[in-house]
């Protein structure tokens, strides 16, 4: 019996009937360059290595919806974290960039992992937050991301792929100017399992897009940023 779908999330509807149906075409459903992190900060890149990662999968879906859509920044691409069930009863949470130009819709970035039981973390990522704002907002940029971001942390903004806190921070030197503030406002904090939240946000202040960030548990207890994207 193929996968059910919310009819309102059509791209992961079709999405979802390609891997099903048209397993040969399932490749087009992800831009050439297209990006997969695992739960671990694996990485897959491209569509060829996507592709063929899903199909060994040979998951056997019950069902698919979305959890929560947000329009980007940047026209003609919308952030979604939504949910798979197989049927040997294994759950997995989503967190998608779609790039909406073209033919149709196709997959940009997705992080994926396995969903388990997960509470009393809000709080703890309050704090976090909180703390990137204020590392932010003073212009310190190597504490902001020594203390906030994971050592295998990834950014994502069109561009190759910046992996790691040395490549993050001179990416992230703009922040230095004496000028430069942000805010950050959650629209959605999705928990997956003990080792992994998504969040969807709005930023206010010198840059007025959406963001995502994909919050990893380390071996101290604390929460750190594993994926970092705005577009």
């Amino acid at each position: 019996m193929p996968a059910t779908c919310l009819a309102q999330d059509p791209p992961s509807y079709t999405w979802i009937k390609t891997l099903e149906q048209v397993p040969e075409r399932f490749e087009d459903m992800y831009t050439t360059g297209a990006v997969t992190v695992l739960q671990g900060g694996e990485v897959l890149q491209g569509s060829k290595a996507i592709g063929a990662w899903w199909k060994e999968r040979e998951l056997a879906l019950d069902s698919m919806f979305s959890i929560g859509t947000e329009q980007a920044h940047v026209p003609g691409y919308e952030y979604e974290v939504s949910q798979l069930v197989s049927r040997d009863g294994t759950t997995r949470k989503l967190m998608v960039i779609w790039n909406l130009e073209g033919e149709h819709p196709r997959r940009e970035l997705e992080v994926v992992a396995e969903v388990r039981p997960l509470k009393h973390f809000r709080e703890q990522l309050e704090a976090r937050r909180a703390a990137w704002m204020d590392h932010c907002n003073a212009h310190r940029v190597e504490q902001l991301v020594n203390d906030l971001y994971a050592p295998n942390a990834l950014y994502y903004n069109h561009r190759p792929l910046v992996r790691g806190r040395e490549e993050i921070i001179n990416t992230y030197r703009y922040m230095k100017n004496t000028g430069y503030r942000l805010k950050l406002e959650p629209l959605l904090v999705e928990p997956v399992n003990e080792h992994l939240v998504f969040e969807i946000g709005q930023c206010s202040g010198s840059y007025p897009g959406k963001y995502i960030l994909v919050w990893t548990r380390e071996e101290d207890g604390k929460w750190y940023i594993l994926l970092d994207s705005n577009i």
